[in-house]
């Protein structure tokens, strides 16, 4: 957008004529309203307090009010206004809003960007509510100007305005979202630090700093004294035109706690420590751990941190966490949906102590920053499919690419895409035969896409059954048995009984679903997602790993279990009854 702070702006600034009132008494719900033909979201950035305008005050319910009727217009997309509040406040303080918007909006505190949507959309649920997008307005001493931009969207102009509590974790904007032509370097993080790629005696730390410097991470066993340095190098030098660090740590005794904490180079020679975190690193292969993992969390990002924080007493269980892809529907704000969205609502414990590990799903190639999905989350390979051991599992992510109109929107990168599965389908080829996966006691798959689903014709379908082949045969022969294939994409919950066509399913099944299931001796799980109206929003999974088999339970948003079973060693499966499991799964039998 360019520096909007530039003085021919400033020049064509509105002005605003709203009365000044303390932060401690301010009426969140009350705005001045600006429809005017000059409104954009560059004039709200670029309001200033000196100015006076005329206005109509709007009361915004946490409920939620349709603009359409209070303008007295026709429903409309990509009409704009704008609301603004002048707020005196007593002392630096920070007020935590939550806001729906069907569409667009963004908010600017003293003429900085404090949320958008502008790039993303806005509302990923129905019906709007303020809970959808919290954000933070960090007021100082004296007078400050909010300004709220809005753009409506096709059927309504729905707006909703709430006041949070001041622990409730707010959404971030990206640094490429920010309004200004270059933003500082600061001396901090960004965002982070989090856990991916465990192996035995390593695992990688990845963090964001506030903009490119010179990066690097210390660790050591919990209790000692001597502290490990691995700083972010390129051609022995350090990476100091970076801001995204990922550091391989590694020498780790499995199954020890280690405490680490990131570093930032000052300059050639100076540095600071940040704050101190734990991880137990991945245990030895006689080692039993717990595993929690979910799918198709596609919601706006305030519901989808509510399902995390919601699913807490689960996630500090586990000894790491899985997304099995569609974490969000779009990616283009990494910091808003990956961490606003997703880390920020978890604990201490969990966001900075748990290993990571996600599958790419058909929604993370959508989105402006798409591509960083592999810097963030993926391997270090740069491919969305990957294999790692830990414990006594290998567990084997596959990527199953997409839909039709994924393939139909990029006829540039049409052989890319042909090659670049071809290429996974000999890296699996090869894997099958490998130490690491025939050697493990269980194999778990993990794919956006079942090699079934709703439709057996689905292009992902054929991908998932094309690539993994390798891996059924091997499993069918008795080589390499599989132990458990999870899956989403379809947002339904289905779980397969192996070696027959009987499948527990939230929604009704018909029998041309089935007819390749009884090709198959392990269970299939596919988790559950928005869109449906079966009872369950979303679903997630804990897996225990013990010497005698999987322990699997699944569970719904309020975290109750409703379908618990096991697979022993030899990939024999046994039903266990869980609460209420007869008032959400029926068993269909063809």
């Amino acid at each position: 957008m360019g520096n909007l702070n530039k003085p021919a702006m400033a020049a064509a600034a509105l002005s605003v004529g709203a009365v000044v009132v303390s932060a401690e008494i301010v009426d969140w719900n009350s705005w001045q309203l600006i429809d005017d033909e000059r409104v954009t979201n560059q004039f709200a950035a670029a309001m200033t307090l000196q100015d006076n305008a005329s206005s109509q005050t709007v009361t915004i319910p946490p409920e939620g009010v349709d603009l359409n009727k209070v303008l007295n217009k026709k429903p409309q997309v990509g009409y704009q206004v704008i609301l603004t509040k002048k707020v005196n406040a007593a002392k630096d303080t920070t007020v935590k809003l939550g806001m729906g918007v069907d569409w667009w909006f963004e908010v600017y505190c003293n003429n900085k960007i404090v949320y958008s949507t502008y790039r993303s959309g806005g509302n990923v649920d129905y019906p709007y509510t303020a809970k959808d997008h919290i954000f933070a307005l960090d007021l100082h001493k004296g007078e400050n100007l909010v300004t709220i931009y809005l753009k409506s969207g096709a059927n309504s102009f729905t707006a909703a305005i709430q006041e949070m509590p001041a622990d409730t974790p707010a959404g971030c904007v990206s640094r490429m979202n920010e309004n200004a032509v270059h933003l500082p370097d600061t001396f901090k993080l960004r965002q982070g630090p989090w856990l991916l790629e465990p192996a035995p005696g390593a695992i990688t730390a990845a963090f964001l700093t506030d903009g490119n410097m010179g990066a690097g991470v210390e660790y050591r066993l919990a209790g000692s004294q001597e502290w490990t340095q691995c700083w972010h190098t390129i051609g022995g030098i350090l990476h100091d035109a970076a801001d995204l660090h990922r550091i391989r740590l590694t020498g780790l005794v499995p199954g020890k706690v280690y405490e680490y904490r990131v570093l930032i180079a000052l300059d050639e020679k100076n540095y600071k420590a940040l704050d101190t975190y734990k991880f137990t690193a991945p245990p030895a292969e006689c080692g039993e751990f717990e595993f929690f993992a979910t799918s198709d969390t596609q919601f706006g990002d305030a519901k989808r941190g509510r399902l995390l924080a919601g699913w807490k007493e689960l996630l500090e269980k586990a000894s790491l966490q899985i997304s099995i892809g569609d974490l969000t529907s779009i990616y283009d704000d990494f910091d808003a949906m990956l961490f606003g969205g997703y880390f920020n609502w978890q604990s201490t414990e969990v966001y900075h102590g748990k290993p990571f590990a996600a599958v790419r799903g058909n929604h993370e190639l959508r989105g402006k920053e798409r591509a960083r999905w592999f810097d963030l989350v993926g391997p270090a390979s740069g491919k969305g499919y990957y294999s790692f051991s830990y414990g006594k599992v290998c567990f084997v992510a596959l990527d199953c690419w997409g839909e039709e109109e994924d393939y139909q929107s990029r006829p540039l990168v049409g052989n890319a895409v042909k090659s670049y599965l071809e290429e996974q389908r000999k890296w699996v080829e090869k894997l099958v035969k490998s130490p690491e996966y025939r050697n493990a006691q269980y194999r778990i798959i993990m794919a956006h896409s079942a090699p079934y689903a709703v439709d057996l014709n689905r292009e992902i379908c054929k991908v998932a059954n094309y690539i993994a082949e390798p891996l059924f045969k091997a499993s069918l022969s008795g080589e390499a048995q599989i132990h458990l294939y999870l899956a989403g994409h379809v947002h339904v919950y289905r779980r397969t009984v192996p070696g027959t066509n009987r499948v527990y399913a939230t929604t009704p099944v018909t029998e041309n679903q089935v007819l390749t299931w009884e090709n198959f001796n392990f269970p299939i799980l596919i988790f559950d997602g928005p869109g449906h109206n079966n009872g369950l929003e979303v679903s997630a999974s804990t897996v225990k790993v013990t010497p005698e088999g999987l322990e699997v339970k699944s569970f719904d948003e309020q975290s109750r279990c409703f379908d618990y079973f096991t697979v022993d060693k030899n990939g024999k499966l046994c039903e266990i009854d869980a609460p209420y499991k007869k008032s959400i799964l029926k068993l269909y039998e063809f």
